[in-house]
């Protein structure tokens, strides 16, 4: 991995400051402070053969902007290392949600329908994140937050397909999460995949069951058009109305 550590500045603008968690087996995560706009920055730091294709789906992210997805800020390659800068991640991971209890089934369509919502954005400059799981979308406060739109499908080794096959898949992961929210049952795409580390991501691999009574929040998000139901799996999810907040 990188050698990075505390205190080196990268690309003579981002200061690094920590370690973050990420479940990806070819990123270094840290948080870092821009020195040029003086902000939090998150900075993903990728090795090995897969970091030119996830750079490059990165660069491609970069052009969505929603305040429901963590925007790219910045890719580029310093002194031989590949890095990518991003809004730092916020609120709580769905994993972390369902491991303090599930969600009532409103619930889990409100959050569904803003992470689809944000991904119709997204969709409409031709950007898919095609890596959709429990760890690339969390709870803030009023909204949901997708993370690794483009870097995460790059680690993956995911190439874009056609735009309707794309669609598919990211609409195939909305109702994954629907049904992981509600029954803690992960059932979408496989997560033992090398590109995921084993320790970070295990409680949204295997088939597990909280204990205790549900404890998912239970304050609502706002309904827009996508959080009514759950996205049918042949009509990519759409959206018509900007991000809300409560």
């Amino acid at each position: 991995m990188s050698s990075l550590s505390p205190g080196v500045t990268l690309a003579a603008r981002y200061q690094i400051v920590d370690r973050v968690d990420t479940d990806l087996t070819s990123v270094d995560a840290w948080s870092g402070r821009d020195t040029v706009l003086d902000r939090m920055v998150r900075i993903d730091v990728v090795s090995g053969p897969s970091a030119p294709v996830a750079l490059d789906s990165a660069r491609r992210a970069a052009l969505v902007s929603d305040s429901r997805i963590a925007r790219v800020l910045d890719v580029g390659v310093s002194d031989d290392v590949s890095y990518v800068v991003s809004e730092p991640a916020a609120g709580t991971s769905l994993t972390t949600l369902v491991d303090r209890g599930l969600c009532s089934p409103s619930r889990a369509r409100s959050i569904v329908g803003e992470a689809a919502a944000a991904l119709e954005v997204a969709r409409r400059r031709g950007v898919h994140h095609l890596a959709l799981r429990p760890d690339a979308v969390r709870v803030t406060h009023g909204s949901v937050q997708i993370t690794g739109l483009g870097l995460d499908a790059g680690a993956a080794g995911a190439r874009p397909a056609s735009a309707d096959e794309d669609s598919r898949a990211d609409t195939v992961a909305l109702v994954a999460l629907l049904h992981y929210l509600t029954t803690a049952r992960w059932g979408g795409a496989d997560l033992d995949q090398p590109w995921l580390v084993d320790e970070a991501p295990a409680r949204s691999r295997h088939v597990t069951t909280p204990t205790g009574p549900p404890r998912c929040p239970t304050r609502s998000l706002p309904t827009s058009p996508t959080s009514r139901g759950a996205p049918s799996p042949a009509t990519p999810p759409t959206a018509h109305a900007p991000p809300q907040r409560w």
